[in-house]
């Protein structure tokens, strides 16, 4: 009873109670039956309210009991499909949904044929039926076709539903049978596919009892080829010869004892012929014991001999390590040692401007610069080994070529061996100059050699061919000469006659390559004790001669009064640099600090009319300090210098818009030359 139920019975009591005085006896009669109606009433409503609060817990109970249920049905592991008497699906679990690829709005008022493949459908109707009609029928396994194209293989188990109202419903359970079908499928091919690896594999599978004899073989013996499956039943002794036939009884019993897998090589000698074996045992157990002894033989022979290849083609990309590193050091160090010329070759022209001509003064500071330009003229000969080629083409002066080549030869050396050196044309090849000069000095290290214990002649002649146009190089040595026999091999890779560690057998390799990438050809002719001659003949490339480069100004130093700001991280290249740029009348401003000249050049963009930087500086490279100038103002040319510059291409120098690439070690004249000829073209 609620709050308002009894407030209103308490009410009709209170007023029954005031109106019992002045009624008669008949009245007051009335008015007692009337009071125990109401207290009638009033337990009623108790009782109600009580019948009430049973029916509201019952129908919470029953919930829950609802939402258990589904919830069993929904997570069950196994998918569940509710469908109609006319098979329509009703209501679907979250496994069925996974099964079928489907969401609840999609497989609900589905009809559950459509689901299946229709070559099943005749099948599943009978199967369903006979569920809905009470009868009793075996479990089906059908193809489920899913949303997604695939399908998979499911067995079907219906019961009518407890759940039922007027209308029948089947419960079908979908359990996924696709993976146990794949492994039977799976394991029902295995010993067909077992049998066709086995017996079509060019290695020996076989399988050895305890006590060495064959058991299985597919009967694939590289070094007995005779022999097939009739080696089954015989001791490896019978097969094999002695030598291999103890060792494979040494790895076996390796096997039987420590019960693991040995690998080994074991050669094969068939008469006269050497078969190189691979072996590979391991235990085969059953019941708990070492029942047998498998294996795989693989004939390893041509490996063995690609695999001395490769022990040579390892030791030749140690060797061009090696000398990638040295080549890198080599630049390192040049980068340097060019900083330090450059100070001691602009101090000598400086120095040799303030002292009176014919004194001795001026004889030692000229064998001061003599000295200086021959250590300038052999770093560049180390460059040219220390710089890696990028395969750049392009038109190559022979004789410049040939000049470097015979001067590094000729430091390298022994006195015991003359050099004669022959140019007789001024042509150019089309090519990469690095890979020129590897041409040359590979063949001139060979002829010099040659000649290391009893000395000789090494010569080297270029002439014009009248013939076919071709520039020909001939390098001769007077030396031991090269074996005949020998002589056809010399150009194959890795072929060499030096001790191990002396030579890769690359060189003449590379040096045919080469050559023949140019379209050019290479011969040798030897006689035995008397000495070697190579002749290479490559085309001639005919061009236009380019503009004159720095190092070919006028002789005529000419200066001028431009305001020039110079900048390298070496005080002394500083140094040096101011000095001659005054003694040529500029006005200049130096520092060794790549920031300090963005800050003075900041302050003032028009004040300077170019700019001289290091390309190699702590903090900001000269190619970086260059792009920030130019974004204060575009128009300041720059010219960088360098002590090593394999990095800087010309493609570089356009990029950053660089108007000259200066070389350290770096003579006044060129110098010179070419800060005039960038402030000329700047004022035209």
């Amino acid at each position: 009873m609620n709050r308002d139920d009894k407030s209103i019975f308490s009410e009709i009591s209170s007023l029954i109670s005031q109106s019992t005085s002045g009624l008669s006896e008949k009245d007051l009669h009335y008015m007692n039956e009337f009071k125990k109606i109401i207290s009638e009433l009033q337990t009623y409503q108790v009782e109600l309210e009580m019948q009430n609060e049973e029916l509201r817990r019952v129908q919470k109970e029953l919930q829950i009991s609802r939402n258990k249920y589904f919830d069993l049905f929904d997570q069950a592991p196994t998918g569940y499909l509710l469908l109609d008497q006319h098979l329509i699906v009703q209501e679907a679990n979250l496994a069925a949904l996974a099964l079928c690829g489907l969401s609840t709005a999609e497989i609900q008022h589905k009809l559950f044929l459509f689901m299946l493949r229709s070559k099943d459908h005749e099948q599943s109707l009978g199967y369903l039926s006979r569920i809905l009609n009470e009868q009793e029928a075996e479990d089906i396994t059908v193809r489920l076709d899913r949303k997604d194209g695939s399908y998979r293989t499911v067995r079907i188990k219906g019961i009518l539903s407890p759940h039922g109202n007027e209308q029948k419903q089947v419960l079908v359970s979908l359990t996924d049978l696709t993976d146990l079908h794949s492994a039977q499928e799976a394991l029902s091919q295995s010993e067909n596919l077992y049998r066709s690896l086995v017996y079509s594999s060019e290695d020996h599978i076989f399988m050895l009892s305890v006590d060495g004899h064959f058991m299985t073989s597919n009967g694939n013996i590289t070094c007995l080829p005779e022999l097939t499956e009739t080696v089954i039943g015989k001791h490896i002794s019978e097969v094999f010869p002695e030598d291999h036939t103890k060792t494979m009884i040494e790895q076996i019993n390796r096997v039987l004892l420590d019960g693991t897998q040995v690998n080994f090589d074991n050669p094969c000698r068939i008469g006269s012929q050497v078969f190189y074996m691979a072996y590979h045992l391991y235990p085969i157990n059953r019941d708990g014991f070492l029942w047998a002894v498998g294996g795989v033989c693989h004939d390893v022979s041509d490996q063995c001999e690609i695999q001395r290849e490769k022990e040579a083609l390892e030791a030749q990309l140690r060797q061009s390590q090696k000398l990638e590193s040295l080549g890198n050091l080599a630049g390192g160090i040049a980068h340097d040692f060019n900083n330090i010329l450059s100070s001691i070759l602009g101090f000598s022209d400086l120095a040799l401007d303030e002292i009176e001509p014919g004194t001795t003064l001026e004889d030692d500071i000229m064998e001061i610069k003599k000295s200086g330009t021959r250590a300038k003229e052999l770093v560049q000969q180390i460059l040219a080994f220390a710089r890696s080629s990028n395969k750049e083409m392009a038109p190559v002066y022979m004789p410049a070529m040939v000049n470097e080549a015979t001067k590094f030869i000729r430091s390298t050396t022994p006195t015991s061996v003359a050099i004669d050196s022959l140019v007789e044309t001024d042509s150019y090849i089309w090519g990469n100059e690095t890979e020129i000069l590897q041409v040359l000095m590979n063949l001139l290290t060979n002829g010099a050699q040659a000649m290391e214990e009893n000395g000789g002649v090494l010569s080297i002649a270029v002439q014009e061919s009248c013939d076919d146009g071709d520039i020909v190089i001939r390098i001769a040595d007077t030396g031991s000469g090269i074996d005949s026999q020998i002589i056809g091999k010399i150009f194959e890779p890795y072929f060499t006659t030096k001790d191990i560690g002396e030579g890769s057998g690359m060189g003449l390799a590379v040096v045919h390559g080469i050559i023949e990438s140019y379209g050019g050809e290479i011969s040798v002719e030897s006689i035995k004790d008397q000495g070697t001659t190579f002749t290479v003949r490559i085309p001639i490339y005919v061009h236009e001669v380019e503009n004159q480069s720095a190092d070919e100004l006028e002789e005529t130093i000419i200066g001028g009064d431009e305001r020039v700001l110079l900048v390298d991280d070496e005080p002394s290249i500083t140094r040096v640099g101011t000095k001659l740029l005054k003694h040529l009348g500029y006005q200049v401003e130096s520092t060794n600090d790549s920031f300090e000249a963005l800050k003075l050049f900041r302050h003032d963009p028009d004040f300077f009319d170019l700019v001289i930087s290091d390309v190699t500086m702590p903090g900001m490279t000269g190619e970086k300090l260059a792009s920030e100038l130019m974004k204060i103002n575009p128009k300041i040319p720059v010219i960088l210098c360098t002590g090593y510059s394999r990095k800087v291409t010309e493609q570089d120098l356009k990029k950053w818009r660089i108007k000259a690439l200066l070389k350290k070690p770096y003579e006044r004249r060129t110098f010179a030359g070419m800060v005039r000829s960038v402030l000329d073209e700047k004022q035209s």
